[in-house]
């Protein structure tokens, strides 16, 4: 079996908007596992990087008004 000597992970979510538009936040990591660590481990982990960070930036756009930005991508 080859050695595995990086994993990369990204994700796209895409938010329809009122009229038609639409949001699509990205993220993505690159991670080189250790020697203790399984690739599946270090996908794992990935994965609930990327999921946190897609999450974060939807933020913007919850019923509720976030503090200093109003909704949607303006400030």
């Amino acid at each position: 079996m080859p050695k595995v000597t990086e994993v990369y992970v990204e994700a796209t979510f895409t938010k329809s908007l009122p009229n038609y538009q639409n949001y699509k936040p990205t993220a993505g990591v690159r991670m080189t596992p250790s020697k203790d660590e399984s690739t599946d481990e270090v996908f794992a982990y990935g994965w609930g990087v990327v999921h946190d960070q897609i999450a974060e930036q939807l933020k913007a756009f919850d019923d509720k008004p976030q503090s200093g930005t109003t909704k949607g991508l303006g400030k």
